[in-house]
C-alpha cells in the first residue's frame, strides 16, 4: 500500500463524522476539474511545507495532506489523526463559491468596473434565499425555482469570477493551513483532547474562551492573508492574463487589496450567515466579519512591507465589506440580514475590540504556541 493511499484512508476514516472523504469521478468535466483543483491545494500546502523547512525553525512542518470532504455544508478543518496531519475542505463549498460568485459577475451592477457590463442581463435570476448548502442549492434546481445556471456573458467577467471562487478557496486552504503551521491544533489538542479546528462548532468547554477563538481565528485569518495577497500581488504583477482586472484601478496593489477585499469578504459573510442559520450560540467565538477583513489585511500589509493609511484602510476596507454585503444582497430575492446592526456597527468602530485581541495574543496565546509552532509567530508587541 502506498503512503498517499494510506493518507486517503486516514483521512477517510477521521472525517467519517462530517461525510468522509469525497470521491472523485473521473468521468466528467466537473470531476476532471475538482481533481485538478485538488491536485493544485496540494501542491501548495506541499511548496509551503517545504519552503518553511528550509528555515531554522525549531518544530519541522510535517506534511499534511488534503481531500475534500463528501458534506454539502459550508465549512473547512484542520486536523490530526493517528500522527498525521491533514486538512479538509467541504464539497458544497465549492459549488456555492461558484454558483455566488458566477451569479455576481453576471450582474451588471455588482463590480462594474470589471470588463463590458453591457453584455449582462439587467435583471439576472436571483436566487430563492440565500443559502450555505450546495444540496439546498440543487433543490433549487431541481424543482425549477432555479431555471438555469447563471453565468456572465463578459469573457473578462466570467475569468473574473473565477479568480474570486479561487482566492476565497485559497484563503480557506490557508486559514486551515495557518492553524497547523501555527500550533493551533496542537495547542487545543492539549487544552480539550480534541485534534481539530472547526470553523463552525468551537470547543464550548470552556478550555478555550470565546476570547482565545477570536484570537486563535484573527490569527488563521493574518496568516492566511499574507499568504493570499502575496499571491494576488504576483498574479497581477507578472500575468498579462490579468491585466483587465485592475487596468480600471490606480494602482496594481489598490487592485489586489479590492480583489482579496471583496472575494474573503463575501466569504466571510458566508460564514457568518451558516452559522446564524444554524441557530448556534457561537457568534460570540468568532470576529465580526467587517472585524476579520480589517485586522488581517492590516497585519499582511505590514508583512509585506506595503505601507498604509490606518484612516484610509478602515475607510476602504469598510466600503469592500459593504460592497460584499451588497452583492449578496443583489442576488437573492430576499432581504441579507444577519446581524443587529447596531450592535455591529459599535463592535465594529470600537478601537477596544482590537486591543483586546491583540492582548491576549501577546500574553496568552503565543508564548503557548511557540512550543508547537513549524514558523516564527508574529512578534508579541
Amino acid at each position: 500500500m502506498s503512503f498517499y493511499l494510506l493518507e486517503e484512508e486516514l483521512f477517510n476514516e477521521a472525517s467519517l463524522p462530517w461525510g468522509g472523504r469525497f470521491h472523485i469521478q473521473l468521468d466528467s468535466e466537473l470531476g476532471i476539474y475538482l481533481e485538478g483543483l485538488k491536485a493544485t491545494m496540494q501542491r501548495i500546502i506541499d511548496i509551503h511545507q517545504s519552503n518553511l523547512n528550509s528555515k531554522p525553525h525549531i518544530n519541522k512542518m510535517p506534511n499534511i495532506h488534503f481531500e475534500f470532504i463528501d458534506n454539502s455544508n459550508f465549512n473547512a478543518r484542520a486536523f490530526s489523526y493517528k500522527g498525521m496531519e491533514f486538512i479538509g475542505l467541504n464539497i458544497g463549498v465549492v459549488f456555492i463559491l461558484h454558483d455566488v460568485f458566477e451569479r455576481m459577475l453576471a450582474n451588471r451592477g455588482i463590480l462594474s468596473k470589471i470588463g463590458n457590463i453591457d453584455q449582462e442581463d439587467i435583471n439576472p435570476e436571483r436566487l430563492p434565499f440565500l443559502t450555505t448548502d450546495s444540496q439546498v442549492l440543487l433543490e433549487f434546481y431541481q424543482s425549477e425555482q432555479l431555471k438555469e445556471i447563471t453565468l456572465p456573458k463578459n469573457g473578462i467577467r466570467k475569468d473574473y469570477a473565477q479568480l474570486l471562487v479561487m482566492t476565497a478557496i485559497l484563503f480557506l486552504l490557508y486559514h486551515e493551513l495557518t492553524h497547523h503551521t501555527n500550533g493551533h491544533v496542537e495547542l487545543k489538542n492539549e487544552l480539550t483532547g480534541s485534534s481539530y479546528m472547526d470553523e463552525d462548532e468551537p470547543d464550548t468547554s470552556g478550555r478555550i474562551t470565546p476570547l482565545m477563538n477570536k484570537t486563535l481565528e484573527m490569527d488563521a485569518d493574518a496568516g492566511a492573508t499574507v499568504l493570499g495577497l502575496q499571491a494576488i500581488l504576483h498574479l497581477f504583477q507578472h500575468s498579462d492574463e490579468s491585466k483587465p482586472f485592475h487596468s480600471s484601478f490606480t494602482t496594481i496593489e489598490e487592485s489586489a487589496i479590492e480583489t482579496w477585499g471583496f472575494a474573503v469578504g463575501v466569504l466571510f459573510y458566508l460564514s457568518e450567515y451558516r452559522r446564524r442559520i444554524a441557530q448556534t450560540n457561537f457568534q460570540s467565538y468568532y470576529p465580526n466579519p467587517h472585524q476579520r477583513l480589517i485586522m488581517s489585511l492590516a497585519t499582511a500589509l505590514t508583512f509585506l512591507g506595503l505601507s498604509y493609511n490606518e484612516e484610509i484602510l478602515w475607510s476602504t476596507l469598510k466600503d469592500i465589506g459593504q460592497k460584499s454585503r451588497d452583492a449578496i444582497d443583489k442576488i437573492i430575492k430576499s432581504k441579507f440580514e444577519i446581524i443587529d446592526k447596531e450592535a455591529y456597527i459599535k463592535e465594529l468602530m470600537d478601537q477596544s475590540y482590537q486591543k483586546e485581541i491583540l492582548k491576549e495574543w501577546k500574553e496568552n496565546l503565543r508564548p503557548r504556541l511557540l512550543p508547537f509552532a513549524r514558523c516564527n509567530l508574529a512578534p508579541a508587541q
